[in-house]
């Protein structure tokens, strides 16, 4: 596992004390700081519960987490300027936020992280990791939310990020959407989620049919939030890991600005004697009183690995409405998906003895919710784009 985001980042991270609540299995903040009250945005400015808990107060019910029974007394108002980090129990990107964890409606975790407001500085880029645990995160600010930098979630290589699927080497891919294996004859599929994945190339003068990759799956409101699932592994080569789960929640506005993108893709497929596939982008769910999208939102799939004289791995889901790359070599990965293709591609016929390339993998899904149901996307990129059954919109409850 490469480990170098833990050491990017500053030293000094928040120390956290857990105790328990009625429906979290943690929750933890930091003891300095007082209360806030309810003019910064979703505090309930009554009395405490009996158990001297400060909840917060959203104006709508968000899909997912119940808040009920966090202590939001000490949050404050957070700003990210540099390169932080964020994982399931920590982060270097906040100073006062709460972290919990939630049970889903089925049954799964979710982590949440509780701040009072959170502004993204165009000079910081946040990431996500997988470190500390590997589930879904949700961010909620009691007030706004602006993001004018770069939030990355998307799945790194082999490598999952919070809430995707991992794969090993020479198994199916794991998770709804996982791709079939492949074996020495042929490479592993990429994944699908709400695009379907690519298939595997042959090796030269073989007569093995690749598996057909799983069907598309998933509802759009993402509830429950899963993120993306892992390519097929091939033999040496390990399929790529699927995007975040990752929900946005702001009781106020929630704005990106140009130049900012939020990146939830898959990760590309491993190389090998015949390569894995690529992962499926992610989930992201954004869900506030107002939404404006002047940046980029990403939930592609990763490109397939490649195999052969020149091999690498493929190219993870991309920040933009390009399709990610399919790995290099004489037989070479599929592409992921990419704007208005949400399916990925079957790698390319291989020209090399004995080796096959992995398929490209499948878009994740978006989805907006606001008070109106019609979020301002008209400086926005997205990808999959609005035209694609894996864009949505709805409203707050």
């Amino acid at each position: 596992m490469r480990m170098h985001a833990i050491f990017s980042v500053p030293a000094l991270f928040i120390l956290i004390a857990c105790s328990s609540t009625n429906n979290t299995n943690t929750s933890t903040d930091n003891d300095a700081g007082s209360p806030i009250d309810s003019g910064g945005g979703g505090v309930d400015s009554g009395e405490p519960t009996d158990a001297g808990i400060v909840s917060a107060k959203l104006s709508f019910k968000p899909s997912n987490i119940d808040l009920s029974g966090i202590d939001v007394s000490k949050v404050k108002d957070e700003t990210s300027s540099g390169t932080c980090e964020i994982r399931t129990d920590i982060s270097s990107c906040f100073d006062k936020a709460v972290f919990a964890t939630v049970t889903q409606s089925d049954q799964s975790k979710i982590t949440v992280i509780i701040v009072k407001s959170w502004k993204v500085e165009p000079t910081a880029h946040v990431t996500l990791n997988t470190l500390s645990g590997n589930t879904p995160i949700a961010i909620v600010s009691l007030g706004d939310m602006d993001v004018q930098g770069t939030i990355d979630a998307h799945g790194k290589d082999v490598h999952p990020a919070p809430g995707g699927y991992e794969s090993i080497i020479e198994q199916n891919g794991s998770g709804p959407g996982g791709g079939p294996k492949g074996d020495n004859t042929f490479g592993g599929a990429g994944a699908s989620y709400c695009g379907v994945g690519g298939i595997g190339s042959v090796i030269v003068g073989g007569s093995s049919t690749p598996a057909a990759a799983k069907a598309a799956y998933g509802a759009p409101e993402l509830v429950p939030l899963h993120g993306g699932s892992s390519g097929g592994g091939g033999n040496t080569g390990q399929g790529g890991a699927g995007g975040a789960g990752l929900q946005l929640v702001a009781n106020g506005k929630l704005t990106t600005s140009p130049g900012s993108y939020i990146n939830v893709g898959g990760g590309g497929g491993g190389f090998g004697v015949t390569a894995g596939g690529g992962g499926s982008g992610g989930s992201l769910l954004i869900e506030a009183s107002t939404v404006t999208i002047a940046g980029i939102i990403a939930a592609n799939g990763g490109g397939g690995g490649g195999a052969g004289q020149g091999l690498a791995t493929g190219s993870d889901g991309t920040a933009d409405a390009t399709p990610a790359a399919g790995g290099g070599g004489t037989a070479a990965g599929g592409t992921g998906s990419g704007g208005a293709t949400v399916d990925g591609s079957a790698a390319p016929t291989a020209s090399g003895d004995n080796v096959a390339g992995g398929g490209g993998g499948g878009a994740g899904r978006i989805r907006i919710n606001t008070t109106s149901g019609a979020a301002d996307l008209t400086a926005a990129t997205l990808s999959p784009t609005a035209a694609t059954a894996c864009v949505s919109q709805g409203t707050v409850k």
